[in-house]
């Protein structure tokens, strides 16, 4: 298997952000549609496809995502913030999960999601956003999972991307004194 650095957990993950938020707005959209245009059905459809899928690849994710958080280097801040990103989570998997079993009932009766169902997805849409940007906030607050930051203060000064500077650079003159070789 390919191994990804540190694990598959950050490469899962947006795949299933990505389905089960359009799973959301789909089902949104079919819903304040008027029922006058034709391609209103193949909205539920995309969303139905959406969550069936982001679903599936949620219970990768949440499996990614335990053996990640118990095998990435960390600190007490930065375990603190992996606890409440999990703690987010888990709920918000459960709830698509459940989402996703009753949109497959739904879909066999040959039904269409009522305000109840639109209602849940409202808040699950809600709790992902909440649980992706915490696990956003693990990344790029707390360096989770980064193998090396950039040394700035060994860099300073010497990589800017200031286009004008860059564009005297390129025309061999020096706008602001300092050396900018790379």
């Amino acid at each position: 298997m390919i191994e990804i650095i540190p694990n598959w957990h950050p490469v899962l993950v947006h795949f299933t952000v990505g389905l089960l938020f359009t799973a959301v707005v789909f089902y949104f959209a079919y819903s304040f549609l008027p029922e006058r245009f034709s391609w209103r059905q193949q909205w539920l459809h995309m969303a139905n496809w959406s969550l069936w899928t982001g679903s599936v690849l949620t219970l990768v994710t949440v499996i990614a995502g335990i053996l990640a958080f118990n095998t990435v280097a960390h600190d007490t801040a930065s375990h603190l913030a992996m606890s409440v990103h999990r703690n987010w989570a888990l709920p918000t998997a459960v709830v698509f999960i459940t989402l996703a079993i009753v949109a497959v009932r739904l879909a066999r009766k040959q039904q269409n999601p009522g305000w109840i169902f639109l209602s849940a997805s409202g808040i699950a849409g809600l709790m992902l956003i909440t649980t992706a940007y915490l696990g956003g906030e693990v990344v790029y607050r707390h360096g989770i999972g980064v193998l090396s930051l950039p040394d700035i203060e060994a860099d300073a000064g010497h990589h800017q991307h200031d286009h004008v500077q860059h564009d005297d650079e390129h025309r061999g003159t020096k706008s602001d004194g300092h050396d900018h070789q790379h």
